[in-house]
């Protein structure tokens, strides 16, 4: 039995310390830049640990992955194999060394990849000969500082992509301040005598600095229609195939604000009102019974937070309790209109006719 021990152990240790052998293959190559691909590994036995894919991030986007366990007997004789699935894309245009990725003590060989770039004009978009493309545009080509700029993504599409989704709006200028005006719209449009679907999306944008001010292209990415891949893990993997495509980018120029305006007066509008409203008849007030006076101020093309605070001159004879100030960004289509509402509690101290100066906002008509 002692005998039968140390062979069971010898045996044992004999089978742990085999490393385990790990293929690396490629769906295809070369592949496409911004289309997917597969980088699938296999391993014939057990390997000594999880794989550490982040050695694949500097080159590469791993959008999915995926595991799988097969064990198998031929004639008697078990046989394990473990397989590892990644859908990749590519970062940039060239010729990579996919890494060795570790398995704990095992790792797997390294792959040569080659990234053509893309050979279809669907990169930029072009209208009436693509089956999908994106269209970005601005309302205007100049504009003042903190004015309002209409920015709209259009994507064109005559084939079906599923889950197609788009990335944030961004600008050169950091501090640039972007709202989305309202839901996706969907509609149809000839194209050069080509039918679409459009999906309209709609941002105001508001640049706080002068100088040129660039939009950066925006990333749709989507998976295009076609048959499964042949991975091993079709069961998990969506259809088609991954696809991205980017716009172009568009610039306006921003104007500086005029030297003689004060940086409190600066209000770029399209229009500006102000609204009064009263709780009661002021001809019939008396003493010492309050009245509510509610000044509504609307700016078209401003939002509510770059409206400046209403001062209320003392009225002697008159006291004046203003609440907090009520705002609110009210977005349509064609930009978005800020609300900003005062209500003003006033008691008459005394008997007599009272004058209420004006109320004025400086504003910049755009």
């Amino acid at each position: 039995m002692k005998y039968l021990y140390t062979f069971i152990l010898l045996l044992f240790t004999s089978h742990t310390a085999m490393a385990a052998n790990i293929t690396a293959r490629l769906s295809h190559n070369p592949v496409s830049l911004d289309e997917s691909f597969h980088l699938i590994y296999e391993a014939d036995s057990s390997v000594d640990g999880d794989p550490d894919f982040s050695v694949l991030t500097k080159d590469f986007e791993i959008l999915s992955s995926s595991q799988s366990t097969n064990m198998r007997s031929v004639n008697g004789s078990w046989s394990l194999k473990k397989s590892w699935d990644l859908a990749l894309i590519s970062k940039q245009a060239g010729v990579f060394t996919i890494p060795s990725v570790a398995f704990g003590k095992d790792s797997s060989p390294a792959v040569r990849v080659t990234v053509k770039p893309s050979t279809s004009n669907n990169m930029q978009g072009t209208k009436g000969k693509d089956a999908y493309f994106l269209e970005v545009t601005t309302d205007r080509k100049t504009a003042w500082v903190q004015s309002e700029i209409i920015y709209t993504i259009r994507f064109f599409t005559s084939v079906n992509i599923r889950r197609p989704t788009l990335s944030e709006p961004e600008t050169s200028d950091p501090d640039a301040i972007i709202e989305q005006l309202g839901q996706v719209a969907s509609y149809q449009k000839l194209v050069n005598g080509m039918p679409y679907s459009v999906s309209e999306l709609r941002f105001a944008v508001y640049p706080q600095h002068s100088g040129t001010l660039t939009f950066k292209p925006i990333l749709l990415e989507g998976r295009l229609p076609g048959a499964r891949s042949n991975s091993l893990f079709d069961q998990f993997m969506q259809p088609g195939t991954m696809k991205r495509i980017r716009s172009k980018s568009v610039s306006v120029k921003v104007k500086p604000k005029p030297a003689n305006i004060a940086a409190s007066d600066w209000l770029p509008a399209e229009n500006l009102s102000i609204e009064e409203e009263w709780s009661e008849d002021i001809t019939q007030l008396r003493t010492g019974e309050p009245v509510t006076r509610t000044l509504t101020i609307k700016a078209e093309g401003q939002t509510a937070e770059q409206l400046n605070d209403v001062e209320f001159a003392e009225i002697t004879g008159l006291k004046q309790y203003p609440d907090k100030a009520v705002t609110e960004n009210q977005p349509k289509r064609d930009g978005i209109t800020g609300v900003k509402q005062i209500k003003v509690a006033m008691i008459p101290s005394q008997e007599g006719k009272f004058v209420i100066p004006e109320t004025s906002i400086p504003w910049w008509n755009t």
